[in-house]
């Protein structure tokens, strides 16, 4: 009796190249093929990305001569991005909805891989919001719709995943530029062919590229180890904070956290088997180890997580499940498990990803509202964050001291730790800090002979252009950020002998006052207010390493 070659059921569904395959491991191989075709395609149009965009001004040239210009320009962008989308729609149409779901997962991997191997291009990485527009415009077609051919298939000698990859680009690029400008003083040429830049703009972008590919503060892992003992039994440290809230994550989402990293566990094991297979792969050039993607059956991971817990995950973590109940296309790149009947299409890094991304939601309360809308949810985890801004405080302090930086200390099971968040100091019986508040944290440069006062903010990312524009500056504004930046200053400025006393525990003269905002994540406005001393997390290690606070 015939056989199946790779799994050896005998349902046999075809013969390939003198192969017999069975329908499910046919519908495998035909996935696998359709996820290489992609990433190749994808290749070819980051390669060819002059041609391909010469090509585009084509089909825009096309657009804007239909479009009446005596309409408001707000109509005629409309006008424009609708018809740009219905040719995305008309290209895709040619694949099938599951080779489309698949290409566009690839694509997410290769972009994972490509930056935790350090390839940092914003050509690359703007392509995540390329594939978030594809994933959208895909579960709009209806499915009598598709013409089924396979992803690498050519129509009339040219790719139609191509042009729809190069179609979504310049549709996001508008839809940006739109956004940047707000619509003001421009015409439908001034935002259709490139990128609108300006100085304050690229230098946001530069430095949020380096802080998004640093450490985060919440993985900064505590150096002074009678701190991180300390901390680790007041249960104030995040991985202590996660311990505390995962019967509320298991009540709000139905599975706990560790089921979500067994399976990441699993998954890197059925591409890396051991720790060395890992290591040797983020030493060499190659991308994929086999193909792109993992296929494999839901009854495989209920191996690792109970049914309900998968079940649990998949609700969070599907697209299938969650592409019709997001409008803003961003959010869709948290979703990276896609279901196809029993089987399951995973990227490994993009899943990591996402779980990783949950986690800082969690902590931060950071967009955690588009897994789940939850009073209750909400209301825990504010005091969630409010227990994390008192760990960055505490990890910067911690940080500056183990660089050789001067910090009040206290006493703890008989040794000195380093101290945050001072809240009083006495001179001469006066408070000196009763009228601008606490000083997150104070440090002195003694070579230098400056005293450090850093301010620190765990605000929400910006999501979007608009937010990045104004949702940063309202922040700052609101808070009276620099007024009480300034009043603060003002205040150690004239007390600073006995300041420096405070934290030296004997006079030195001479020193100046500095003060720094420090934000774990970038902030538009604080870059570019001149009058605000400001670092990420990313360029306070960095300058705090080396001595050029």
């Amino acid at each position: 009796m015939e056989t199946c070659s790779f799994c050896s059921s005998t349902d046999i569904y075809k013969n390939v190249e003198g192969k017999c395959i069975c329908k499910e491991c046919y519908k495998r191989l035909s996935m696998m093929e359709a996820s290489d075709a992609s990433y190749e395609e994808w290749v070819v149009s980051i390669e060819n990305f002059n041609q391909q965009e010469n090509g585009v001004d084509i089909v825009i040239n096309r657009i804007l001569a239909g479009i009446d210009d005596g309409l408001r320009i707000d109509e005629q962008i409309e006008l424009l991005l609708n018809e740009l989308k219905e040719n995305i729609h008309l290209h895709l149409i040619y694949y099938s909805r599951n080779e489309v779901y698949i290409a566009v997962l690839t694509i997410r991997e290769t972009i994972r891989r490509l930056l935790l191997k350090d390839k940092l291009d914003w050509k690359i990485i703007n392509d995540i919001s390329a594939t978030n527009l594809l994933l959208k415009v895909t579960s709009d077609i209806l499915e009598d719709e598709y013409e089924n051919n396979p992803i690498g298939s050519l129509e009339n000698g040219a790719s139609n995943f191509i042009t729809a990859i190069c179609l979504a680009r310049r549709y996001n690029l508008i839809e940006e530029n739109c956004k940047l400008t707000e619509y003001k003083d421009i015409s439908l040429k001034d935002i259709c062919y490139s990128a609108v830049e300006t100085e304050e703009i690229n230098q946001y972008f530069s430095r949020y590229l380096l802080n998004g590919s640093s450490e985060k503060v919440e993985d900064y892992i505590i150096k002074n180890e009678k701190l991180k003992d300390k901390l680790e039994k007041e249960g104030k440290t995040p991985e202590y904070i996660l311990k505390d809230i995962s019967e509320l994550i298991k009540k709000e989402f139905g599975f706990e956290l560790e089921d979500c990293n067994n399976i990441c566990t699993q998954l890197m094991r059925y591409e890396f088997p051991t720790k060395n297979d890992y290591d040797s792969y983020f030493k060499s050039d190659k991308l994929f180890v086999n193909t792109p993607l993992i296929i494999l059956k839901k009854s495989q991971l209920e191996q690792i997580c109970s049914q309900e817990s998968l079940e649990a995950i998949l609700n969070t973590f599907s697209i299938n499940r969650n592409i019709f109940s997001h409008q803003n296309n961003n959010e869709l790149e948290l979703f990276s498990l896609y279901e196809s009947n029993e089987l399951i299409v995973v990227g490994n890094f993009d899943f990591a990803q996402n779980v990783y991304v949950f986690e800082k939601f969690i902590l931060t309360k950071d967009y955690i509202d588009i897994f789940k809308k939850s009073k209750e949810l909400e209301k825990s985890l504010t005091k969630i964050q409010k227990k994390m801004s008192k760990y960055v405080a505490i990890s910067a302090a911690d940080y500056l001291c183990s660089k050789g930086y001067k910090l009040p200390m206290e006493k703890y099971n008989r040794q000195m730790i380093p101290r945050a968040e001072i809240d009083k100091i006495k001179i001469n019986g006066k408070q000196l800090l009763a009228d601008c508040g606490d000083i997150d944290v104070l440090a002195i440069d003694r070579e230098k002979k400056i005293v450090f006062l850093f301010e620190i903010k765990y605000y929400k990312p910006a999501m979007s252009s608009y937010e990045m524009l104004y949702k940063d500056k309202s922040r700052i504004e609101e808070d009276e950020v620099l007024r009480k930046m300034q009043k603060r200053e003002e205040v150690v400025l004239d007390n600073i002998d006995e300041v420096v006393k405070y934290v030296l525990e004997n006079y030195e003269s001479g020193y100046k006052v500095k003060s720094i905002l420090l934000t774990p994540r970038t902030n538009y406005y604080a870059i570019n207010e001149k009058k605000i001393n400001y670092l990420t997390w990313a360029e306070f290690t960095d300058k705090a390493g080396r001595k050029e606070l």
